[in-house]
């Protein structure tokens, strides 16, 4: 026994004649910035949006070359939004989305990527005792992106308003003739993506 349950429908082919339906044009919905700025360390996203029929398949490239995918640089979001995870130094750099339509209209769009990270010591100075006379040379360098700026204190104050008889530079405090007054706390400061300092005390 057969048993049907439901509304009888009936199919009726009819011969290809009628046009295919016209593709919609790629629209833009939302891109990010041209410039980007990410932390070190932290997850990035750059999104390149866009919408039509059919469906535009977007090509990523960083410095003319398509950028090669791994487990920590891949594509979401059905290849429009291209995710970097515990970015570094070396993945700042022009990046690129594009694709062409059926008609040949060819689509691009350009970001920079900029990876910034925190100062630190490259050179650090050291507490002493000085000998009355002596010449002492106290050297701070630092490293980060962007570059940091030194600053040098003394006691608390700008070095270069307290001591008239020092040479004062970005990396450098020279005492060429030490004198009792130039006994006291000296700190490096340098800042950029965040700050770091170093106290140490002449005697």
């Amino acid at each position: 026994n057969e048993y049907k349950l439901g509304n009888r429908i009936a199919l009726k082919v009819l011969p290809h004649t009628t046009k295919p339906v016209r593709g919609l044009s790629p629209t833009l919905q939302y891109i990010s910035p041209s410039n980007i700025f990410a932390a070190r360390g932290k997850t990035v996203e750059i999104f390149c949006v866009y919408e039509g029929n059919p469906q535009p398949r977007i090509a990523w490239s960083r410095e003319g070359n398509l950028v090669e995918f791994n487990e920590r640089v891949f594509l979401e979001n059905y290849g429009k939004t291209l995710k970097i995870k515990r970015v570094d130094v070396d993945d700042a750099g022009n990046y690129s989305c594009a694709f062409s339509t059926e008609s040949g209209e060819e689509f691009s769009t350009e970001f920079e990527l900029s990876v910034e990270y925190s100062p630190r010591f490259t050179v650090e100075p050291e507490s002493m005792n000085a000998t009355v006379g002596s010449r002492v040379e106290l050297r701070c360098e630092a490293k980060g992106i962007p570059e940091p700026v030194v600053q040098w204190f003394f006691n608390g104050k700008a070095a270069e308003d307290v001591e008239s008889s020092t040479e004062i530079n970005k990396k450098t405090i020279i005492l060429p003739f030490v004198e009792a007054n130039h006994k006291g706390n000296y700190a490096c400061y340098a800042s950029g993506h965040g700050f770091i300092s170093k106290d140490i005390y002449i005697n």
